[in-house]
């Protein structure tokens, strides 16, 4: 590995393992598909998670005249109404915990590019950063030696390459910010 690449993959590396800190730390209350003990127990992680998804669905109904009148970007109010929400309430499942990565990492780290993904058509929300923009978002076997794969949900962050849950997996880029 070019000794530039490895530089910005251990940048990346650094800046995933931040996001996945800082999410399980505002994830508080937890998961509602994830059953593991907590002081909130399972009830009142389905019922956090059910509200705060309700909060979103209106709230990205009530800024969708802004978005068409100002021409602002309705993936990026997604992802940010999605980061919200989930901070706010302190629970949420995959997609909710990547993107409040994917916010963090945007605002906080100032760190691009950003992929926004899934696997399996919504099975599973995670986030790549540094993956270039010429290679195939997906086929992660073409993906750069610096993409990085921050997972929060899973509390995991790695080298894109080392991850075995995303090889020979139907992955479906969600959204992209490629600068800052």
């Amino acid at each position: 590995m070019a000794l530039e690449v490895l530089h910005d993959w251990q940048r990346n590396l650094r800046a995933a393992g931040d996001a996945v800190k800082y999410v399980r730390g505002k994830m508080d209350i937890g998961t509602s598909n994830k059953f593991l003990p907590n002081f909130w127990g399972t009830p009142a992680r389905v019922l956090c998670v059910a509200e705060s998804r309700d909060h979103i669905i209106k709230d990205l109904a009530s800024q969708q005249p802004d978005i068409e009148r100002e021409g602002k970007d309705p993936m990026r109010a997604t992802v940010d109404t999605w980061a919200y929400w989930s901070r706010h309430y302190g629970c949420g499942n995959c997609g909710e915990h990547s993107a409040m990565a994917f916010v963090y990492l945007r605002e906080r780290q100032q760190i691009f590019p950003l992929d926004w993904m899934q696997i399996n058509q919504l099975e599973h929300g995670f986030v790549v950063i540094g993956r270039a923009g010429v290679t195939n978002p997906a086929d992660s076997s073409t993906w750069n030696g610096e993409a990085v794969i921050c997972d929060p949900y899973k509390n995991e962050w790695m080298a894109a390459s080392d991850c075995p849950w995303i090889r020979r997996r139907e992955i479906g880029l969600i959204y992209r910010e490629a600068t800052g």
